[in-house]
């Protein structure tokens, strides 16, 4: 078992040198098409993940699949339709404890799921482009530098970085599945409540009656309590307290 363990490692550690060889001499770029919410098309084009992307995303994938103790294949069925971004960037472990583990583990088990290992803005397009009719959405990742509501940008790796400001990602929103739910698993995205100039405000004005969630505190050593899985309903529950700020729910 373990000479057959050594293989597979050494097999994938030389695929990963070809794919690293491959992109680094290549300039290929990828394009596709979305509409905004005035119904306008919003072209994306950005170069495919850099060797060190690569790297990374294979890097925290190892994680995962270390502490899951598998990696889900998505697979489209009768099941409802999921996706869930992981940043390559976990400072304070928030995005692979055993909580977010654990939420993965459950949601496996009643959702065709897709878990993304998300280096960049490319690798959450891309997750976003290829499933259809998505139920629920988590995206995780810390905001980037000071917490500033007009930014909205969190965190995916050392230089990578995903805006909600960015038309291209906000019609991917837009076009989920009627009354979706979208988990914002960023420290304060909720922050202030109701009528508060934060990340869950600003993406309800877009998606319309699409269900939010989202913590209005730090997620530093929270947990996350499923209340029901479909529709998903959780909280985030720190010293006894749940921080969840919810919209359309």
């Amino acid at each position: 078992m373990r000479y057959y363990t050594r293989v597979k490692r050494a097999i994938e550690q030389y695929f990963l040198l070809f794919l690293s060889l491959f992109f680094l001499f290549s300039s290929t770029r990828v394009a596709a098409q979305c509409r905004d919410e005035n119904g306008e098309r919003v072209t994306r084009t950005s170069r495919i993940s850099t060797v060190r992307q690569i790297r990374l995303k294979s890097k925290w994938r190892m994680v995962l699949e270390k502490r899951l103790g598998y990696l889900p294949a998505f697979k489209d069925t009768e099941k409802p339709n999921a996706v869930i971004i992981l940043p390559c960037y976990d400072p304070q472990d928030i995005y692979y404890s055993y909580s977010t583990i654990g939420f993965i583990d459950k949601c496996a088990k009643v959702y065709d799921l897709r878990v993304a290992i998300a280096a960049g803005e490319q690798d959450v397009f891309d997750a976003l482009e290829f499933i259809p009719d998505i139920e629920m959405l988590f995206v995780g990742g810390p905001y980037l530098g000071v917490v500033d509501a007009k930014k909205r940008t969190v965190m995916l790796s050392p230089k990578g970085e995903l805006s909600y400001n960015d038309k291209r990602f906000l019609c991917y929103l837009d076009h989920l599945k009627e009354h979706a739910t979208i988990v914002i698993y960023t420290c304060f995205a909720g922050t202030g409540g109701e009528g508060y100039n934060n990340i869950a405000n600003y993406v309800d004005q877009i998606v319309g009656d699409r269900r939010i969630i989202a913590p209005r505190n730090n997620l530093n050593t929270c947990q996350i309590e499923i209340q029901q899985l479909y529709p998903l309903e959780v909280g985030f529950v720190k010293n006894g307290k749940d921080m969840a700020y919810r919209v359309n729910l």
